[in-house]
């Protein structure tokens, strides 16, 4: 019988971490909404790959919350840092994973809101 080398699980890894990164690029596309980031769309897979591993710093690691924060900057872009509310709780070292989620949430839906009032 084989047994699983740290290889065979790094590979694992990057197959499950593609797999994510295709996932989130299709439900971006399908938003078809006027979104922030990436402005040229050839840079999707680099920009969503970015924002993952950069949300790890915020302690952003796992899917749900990775993919909640590559959205909010899907249509935030830039803006993010500019709302120190958000980026307050983001670099709070005691804030639970949840409420991250649910700030980033929330600015999302508020920037799309004025999105939609704009139109």
């Amino acid at each position: 019988m084989r047994t699983m080398t740290s290889q065979h699980l790094q590979r694992l890894k990057a197959i499950e971490t593609q797999a994510f990164i295709d996932k989130t690029i299709a439900d971006m596309q399908a938003l078809n909404i006027a979104s922030s980031y990436p402005v040229d769309k050839s840079q999707t897979h680099a920009f969503v790959k970015a924002v993952m591993e950069d949300g790890h710093k915020y302690g952003l690691h796992t899917e749900k919350e990775s993919y909640v924060y590559i959205m909010a900057w899907h249509i935030l872009g830039k803006d993010i840092l500019k709302l120190k509310w958000l980026m307050d709780i983001l670099e709070y070292k005691e804030a639970f994973g949840e409420e991250k989620v649910e700030a980033l949430r929330h600015a999302t839906y508020e920037a799309l809101g004025e999105k939609e009032m704009k139109k």
